[in-house]
């Protein structure tokens, strides 16, 4: 597994200093996360998914760097509380950081989940999904 992040496009690296992505652990509660105010992703080695996690929680590591990352953490309490699809439907329409981390993770690494949760979950039923969603 990579730790280097230099495939990713240079518009998102070109004068930032770049985090350390750290692996741990597979665990079944989430692929990964970055903590505000450090210079660390940490990704769980689910290979097929570290791409794409990566590409996710940079984008939160440029919301932090840029001031704009809230304090508090995600609101993952949800998906003890509600359904699956409820849940991320909740988590992703009412924490903007985590849409727009969605988005980018669509655009630069996209998976069958990132595709799933926008498609199905996430977008109003109506909305016509294309590929350059977030572009």
């Amino acid at each position: 597994m990579t730790t280097d992040i230099s495939w990713l496009p240079l518009s998102l690296r070109k004068n930032i200093d770049l985090p350390k992505v750290v692996y741990e652990p597979v665990n079944d509660l989430y692929g990964g996360y970055f903590i505000n105010g450090t210079k660390e992703i940490i990704v769980v080695e689910y290979e097929p998914q570290v791409p794409s996690t990566i590409v996710h929680e940079y984008c939160h590591y440029l919301q932090d760097i840029s001031g704009k990352l809230p304090t508090k953490g995600s609101n993952v309490s949800l998906f003890e509380k509600y359904s699956y699809n409820k849940a991320i439907r909740l988590y992703f329409r009412t924490q903007w950081w985590e849409m727009e981390a969605l988005l980018l993770e669509h655009k630069i690494a996209p998976t069958a989940v990132s595709r799933f949760w926008l498609k199905a979950l996430v977008l109003p039923s109506d909305t016509k999904f294309v590929e350059d969603i977030c572009m």
